[in-house]
């Protein structure tokens, strides 16, 4: 029989700057050319069910927006038809970790997109597999897939969890409560979980079976924690939890935060 543990990912925040909350902005930057002198890996696209049916209607495209989590920065790159429902593209030199692939018109050099998936983590050698639409029939849903993994998956039994440690005073005001905003990358899926008091000082979570990412949220104790100015007073960026463990915050690098 397989015994339960615990892993546990550790975050401190260590610095109270003003941040930028890191979502795709599709309709701030000019369109540039792939180049393999400025690429740093390619990653393939490939449709299926409906997004393939309907994909070519109106003379449609597809191109991808790339961008730094943590910088305003980002650009959109024209995407190479490989085949049937198949598409290429190299990835920006440089520090780019986030992609959104979007159908758009014939003509398009940034502005509205037709369809797109959510926010993504580069996969580099991977091939990003659009399956389905949202709820909201603008959205993709999409998995990647091949290549090799990033995270080996957790044994049978494996529950995770994230810890929060908020270290500066602005956070621990007010006798804040904290709670964990997760969702899975490709999907619509999101879970608001409250934070229970930790060891020293922390703050901890159990992470939602197949969860991708998590943003920890500061707010008055005794409210239902949601996107609303009165219900939130802070918030940490994007945070990919695969990532969690490895992370340190300290000078430049420093997490920003958004009071």
């Amino acid at each position: 029989m397989k015994k339960t543990t615990i892993k546990t990912k550790v975050l401190s925040i260590v610095s109270a700057a003003v941040m930028t909350f890191s979502v795709a902005a599709v309709g701030m930057a000019s369109v540039s050319a792939s180049s393999p002198n400025d690429s740093k890996g390619v990653v393939d696209i490939q449709l299926e069910g409906k997004p393939a049916q309907y994909f070519a209607d109106c003379n449609a495209k597809m191109m991808a927006y790339f961008w730094n989590d943590y910088s305003e920065n980002g650009q959109w790159k024209n995407v190479e038809k490989k085949g049937n429902n198949t598409f290429s593209v190299s990835v920006p030199a440089g520090s780019s970790n986030k992609v959104v692939f979007a159908r758009v018109s014939s003509d398009f050099n940034g502005g509205s997109t037709w369809n797109q998936t959510y926010d993504l983590d580069i996969e580099c050698g991977k091939t990003c597999k659009i399956t389905d639409y949202a709820e909201d029939s603008y959205h993709y849903t999409s998995t990647w897939v091949g290549g090799e993994s990033k995270k080996e998956d957790s044994p049978v039994g494996t529950k995770e969890t994230v810890s929060f440690k908020p270290d500066t005073k602005e956070w621990r005001e007010c006798n804040a409560a904290f709670s964990a905003y997760f969702w899975k990358a490709g999907t619509s899926d999101k879970k608001w979980v409250k934070m229970e008091h930790g060891s020293h000082g922390n703050y901890v979570a159990e992470v939602p079976q197949g969860y991708t990412h998590v943003i920890f949220v500061r707010h008055a104790q005794n409210v239902t924690p949601d996107w609303s100015v009165m219900n939130m007073w802070g918030k940490t960026p994007d945070i990919k939890i695969s990532d969690l463990g490895s992370y340190v915050y300290i000078g430049t690098n420093a997490v920003k935060i958004d009071f």
